[in-house]
């Protein structure tokens, strides 16, 4: 099994949001930025493997998914995400927020609740610098739906 480092997780974290909402230049450094910021803070490299990967993080991984959807225009993630017309669906920042920690949590569950709330407020931070909840995304994630859908 290949190393999860952290390039996965932001490639990941990155890749998703990029596909979602087609980030600007300064908003994927901005992105970068603040994942970096907070993997760093969980010491993400130097803690054991996990024995549980999140899908979305093994598709990272093992094909390297994010980082190739990264790679493409934005009128080519469109097609290929078969966008739907969400212009009515406004989605919080909370059911944004908790599929990405609970990836982290899923990966590694002794992250203690000092570690999560740095976390929440790092997700919460990016989301709102993208502008969630107005800004009208291509496709929704199917673990955001879920959270969505539970209330977040």
């Amino acid at each position: 099994m290949n190393k999860l480092a952290t390039h996965h997780w932001v490639n990941m974290y990155l890749g998703i949001l990029d596909g979602v909402f087609s980030l600007s230049e300064r908003e994927q450094h901005d992105t970068i930025k603040e994942i970096k910021s907070l993997l760093d803070r969980l010491d993400i490299n130097n803690r054991k493997q996990p024995l549980e990967l999140p899908a979305t993080v093994a598709l990272e991984l093992k094909a390297g998914f994010y980082t190739n959807l990264l790679k493409l225009s934005n009128h080519e993630k469109r097609s290929y995400l078969n966008s739907n017309n969400l212009n009515n669906l406004e989605v919080s920042v909370e059911a944004w927020r908790d599929p990405f920690i609970n990836w982290l949590i899923l990966a590694y569950p002794d992250l203690d609740s000092e570690d999560r709330i740095l976390a929440a407020k790092s997700f919460e931070a990016i989301l709102i610098n993208i502008g969630v909840p107005d800004r009208v995304p291509y496709y929704l994630p199917d673990d955001v739906i879920r959270a969505h859908l539970s209330g977040s």
